[in-house]
């Protein structure tokens, strides 16, 4: 039994390699490059072309293939064409070689595809040179027989921008910004508060004791009315309260004082009933700023 077994099988084996045989035969492949030198880094193109029986499944390398000496870059393919039974199929590979050989090949094969396995055929190799665009070089060279060229002119460098890491650094502010506004928020809020209150107050003073100094020297309405302005518009700022627009009584209301109260009658006089202008009821009102700017630095503070 198993002699007959082994029969059936040899006889199979050379059925099938004589269709292999008879198929290859029906099949013709040329591969051939479309230049004959080229450059190092350059791309050149390879053309493979197979004409077969249309019943035949035939398929050609991909970019899996390993092409070396040369490395793949693309490929481009023709339709088939059949006519009278025969199937014409053509690819343009284009590759390039970073080898230094001064002739290098390739041969690409093609597949006929069978039901349990498939056979390679290839076209004979096809050959290219190399081009070598710098001549051999001695061991060593002298710096004067070099082909050197001196230029001190500016030559521009353009550099890429680092999206990636700028934005990391932009990111990285952003959050520490935050952070410091968290936890110092409220003490630089303070501060600048204080300073401006504080810069307010040397405003108001160096007015105000300009204005004095114009009523000692030359006591006049004008200068007791001019005093009253400053006084009471500096007040309006450092209280939030509408002074300037409050008459002396509207004012004594708010204020509840009755040594200001005095003082802001006796300013009236000078005003409004031409009496002698004192020195004492504007140096009480500009006490009184004082006091209230002492008292609004400790309420921010302690804020």
């Amino acid at each position: 039994m198993n002699y007959v077994l082994i029969r059936i099988y040899f006889i199979l084996a050379l059925l099938h390699w004589g269709t292999s045989a008879s198929c290859q035969e029906d099949i013709k492949v040329n591969g051939q490059f479309q230049s004959d030198s080229l450059i190092v880094g350059d791309v050149i193109m390879y053309s493979l072309s197979a004409k077969y029986p249309a019943n035949v499944n035939v398929v050609f390398p991909d970019s899996t293939y390993n092409f070396f000496p040369f490395e793949f870059e693309k490929k481009k393919f023709f339709p088939t064409q059949t006519k009278e039974g025969l199937s014409y199929d053509s690819v343009v590979y284009y590759v390039s070689t970073f080898e230094v050989d001064s002739v290098q090949s390739l041969a690409l094969p093609v597949y006929i595809i069978h039901t349990a396995d498939c056979t390679v055929v290839e076209p004979e190799p096809s050959s290219v040179k190399l081009q070598f665009l710098v001549a051999s070089m001695p061991d060593s060279v002298e710096t004067k027989d070099l082909p050197l060229k001196i230029t001190v002119a500016y030559e521009p460098v353009s550099g890429n921008f680092n999206y990636i890491v700028a934005g990391a650094i932009v990111l990285g502010l952003f959050l520490m910004a935050i952070t410091v506004w968290l936890v110092f928020g409220k003490k630089i809020k303070r501060y600048f508060k204080l300073k401006r209150l504080r810069k307010n107050h040397e405003k108001f003073l160096s007015e105000y004791t300009l204005s004095m100094d114009e009523i000692k020297s030359t006591p006049s309405t004008l200068a007791a009315e001019q005093s009253v302005g400053i006084w009471k518009k500096y007040m309006e700022q450092l209280e939030r309260k509408p002074y300037t627009t409050l008459t002396t009584r509207e004012t004594i209301n708010i204020l509840h004082n009755d040594t200001l109260k005095q003082n802001l009658q006796a300013i009236d006089r000078v005003i409004y009933g031409h009496q002698h202008a004192s020195e004492k009821p504007f140096e009480s009102l500009r006490d009184f700023a004082n006091d209230q700017f002492q008292q609004k630095v400790k309420e921010v503070q302690h804020g």
